[in-house]
């Protein structure tokens, strides 16, 4: 863990943070961590995930006692009419952007406040018989 800082230890430049970054990886457990590849991949998972100019309105997928956490990856298979139309809506509508948000149901207090995960279809797939199959990722 990188130690607390004030005002005064905060970095005031750009090579300040390099070096942070550097002092802290070098010689301790995770010296064999490229900080600068840490910090690649984590903007490259941002952009994928939260881009700038996402519209305000999603379809929603709502799916009884599964709930999605921001990082994991789901298959589903969407069969029924709504979820196919929701699943269209997702990949052709305005933005055709592939994103939707999954709600899942509290199964154990009706007073509970139901928890939505902006989710990725990364690949999907339409059958003959019109489901259809996605991979997507939480976000």
């Amino acid at each position: 863990m990188l130690p607390s800082a004030s005002a005064e230890t905060l970095p005031q430049s750009p090579s300040d943070v390099v070096l942070a970054l550097r002092e802290h990886f070098v010689g301790s457990a995770t010296s064999d961590v490229d900080p600068f590849a840490v910090l690649r991949s984590s903007s490259a998972a941002s952009a994928a995930l939260h881009p700038d100019g996402l519209p305000v309105e999603r379809p929603a997928f709502v799916l009884p006692g599964h709930t999605l956490l921001p990082g994991e990856h789901a298959s589903f298979v969407f069969f029924e009419p709504r979820y196919r139309r929701l699943c269209e809506l997702a990949l052709h509508g305005q933005p055709p952007d592939g994103r939707f948000v999954h709600l899942a149901t509290p199964q154990v207090k009706a007073d509970v406040t139901p928890v939505g995960t902006l989710v990725s279809i990364l690949r999907h797939d339409q059958l003959e018989d019109g489901r259809y199959v996605v991979e997507c990722l939480a976000g």
